[in-house]
């Protein structure tokens, strides 16, 4: 018995987020433990100061992919192609983390009283040592949600290629990624782009093509 429609959708769904947590960490924790790195830093980085309020906008990066495929939903399609943009830059991005390793240096000191962005970036560096920075995953699987939702539900555009950008600057405000960092994360999702979103197959939105399963 084939597996009906919405089973494989949740499949790619829940694979992709799979893929995407227990990889990072999992490479995080190993480039940690080996400990050696190489460094990206400019003399932007440096200058760029850190700005607790992108906090919110940094933890929502699964949000804007989750929230892109069930906006998605009638469309098999650009779930498919989407689910295979995902997967293939998280593969990407894991083997870049694996082969030159990047550690972010300039994190800030943190000193009590915290306050609530303050204890939220307390999780983040507790649980995200300051490896995997090149490329930035966090830049690429922004950008690849709102090039997904261009495709079906371009009235929404302008708020993902927004909460895109604020993504974009917060890794930089919560000095968490250099500027080549974000560029390499930009590089990525045209590349996903370039594979598995081009403009010329850019479908009406709404469209279900239960041939396509």
């Amino acid at each position: 018995m084939k597996p009906s429609l919405a089973v494989k959708k949740f499949a790619m769904l829940f694979g992709n987020l799979a893929l995407h947590i227990v990889g990072y960490l999992a490479i995080n924790a190993y480039s940690l433990k080996v400990g050696m790195s190489h460094d990206l830093a400019m003399g932007l980085d440096s200058q760029i100061p850190f700005v607790k309020y992108f906090v919110p906008f940094y933890s929502i990066v699964y949000f804007l992919p989750v929230s892109a495929f069930f906006l998605c939903w009638d469309d098999y399609a650009t779930i498919k192609a989407g689910a295979k943009a995902f997967a293939v830059a998280g593969i990407f991005c894991f083997a870049c983390f694996l082969l030159y390793p990047v550690k972010y240096q300039l994190r800030v000191e943190l000193h009590p009283p915290y306050d609530f962005f303050t204890n939220i970036l307390r999780f983040f560096y507790w649980v995200d040592a300051p490896y995997n920075c090149f490329p930035s995953l966090h830049v690429a699987l922004a950008v690849i949600s709102a090039l997904i939702i261009r495709r079906a539900r371009p009235r929404l555009v302008p708020l993902y290629y927004l909460l895109a950008a604020i993504i974009c600057a917060s890794v930089l405000f919560m000095k968490q990624h250099y500027v080549l960092d974000v560029a390499g994360g930009l590089g990525v999702s045209w590349l996903m782009k370039a594979m598995f979103l081009p403009k010329e197959s850019e479908k009406t939105p709404g469209i279900l093509g239960p041939a396509a399963a």
